[in-house]
């Protein structure tokens, strides 16, 4: 049986891809690595709430809020001597009274109280910072409209350590067209063997998966199925090696050739997770 915990968190999962087909991702920071310009799929002020809540006090407090920036502000970095380092802030503000945008830019002299740990020699040196970057830039390669869950053509992978970078890969980035998840969803619930499961007599069966493994020419090798969730009658199924599950992996992967990408040096497809629903008799 499932639990009301459990079907809530599907029914989440559901409702998030829904969501995916109308909402957009968020909007970049900028960042300028050997004189080029390129998006930066990160923001590296996010990482230290108490900086992140200084700079939240100190903009303007009617500054501009959308589904892509729900801050307000868009961060300029520059890589100098494998150091990353803030130039300026960028905040678009919203005038009541003229009903109009206009943009408000503070650079380094006027941020320094906000960074004044890291603010030494005319500079705000990222030293907070601890973690991946990476920055972009060309044509959209991949899409998901959640958060920074997008790639483009060109690719730079920084790993950085107290504001240092201490690695650095750079990738191209393509796709090969074919069958995404969208196209076979009507397929799939018309090849699944409904009749083999006389207990199922709900409509709809659900299959949480994850981590696909495909091939180059768009075979799909392997992926991981967490659960099989339905209602009417409520069942809950999480071991993989059910025949439920063991059949729908099968006609999953009978399907080709799958859409696939060439991300940061591994052959993905267009999600790594995703809830399929299948529908019994559908037309």
């Amino acid at each position: 049986m499932i639990s009301p915990m459990r079907f809530k968190l599907v029914l989440f999962l559901l409702f998030m891809v829904f969501v995916q087909a109308y909402s957009t991702g968020l909007s970049s920071d900028v960042i300028t690595i050997k004189g080029q310009t390129w998006s930066l799929l990160s923001k590296p002020i996010w990482a230290d709430s108490v900086l992140y809540t200084r700079l939240m006090n100190f903009i303007p407090k009617n500054h501009c809020i959308s589904t892509a920036n729900w801050d307000g502000f868009t961060a300029y970095w520059i890589v100098r001597r494998n150091r990353l380092y803030l130039q300026k802030i960028e905040v678009c503000v919203y005038d009541k009274d003229n009903k109009s945008d206009s943009v408000y830019s503070y650079d380094v002299d006027a941020l320094k109280d906000v960074f004044r740990e890291y603010y030494h020699n005319d500079f705000i040196r990222a030293d907070w910072f601890c973690g991946q970057l990476r920055a972009g830039r060309g044509e959209l390669v991949r899409y998901v409209h959640l958060g920074f869950d997008r790639n483009l053509e060109e690719e730079i992978v920084m790993t950085v350590n107290n504001g240092r970078i201490v690695n650095c890969k750079h990738y191209n980035n393509f796709k090969r067209p074919g069958l995404t998840f969208k196209d076979v969803t009507k397929d799939l619930s018309m090849l699944y063997p409904w009749e083999r499961f006389p207990e199922i007599t709900s409509k709809r069966i659900s299959f949480i998966c994850k981590n696909f493994k495909v091939t180059s020419d768009g075979h799909l090798v392997d992926f991981e199925v967490s659960s099989a969730v339905c209602r009417n009658p409520n069942i809950d199924i999480d071991d993989e090696n059910h025949p439920v599950i063991l059949e729908f992996k099968k006609v999953l992967r009978s399907i080709y050739p799958w859409e696939v990408m060439y991300i940061n040096g591994k052959y993905v497809m267009e999600y790594n997770s995703i809830v399929i629903p299948l529908i019994r008799d559908v037309l």
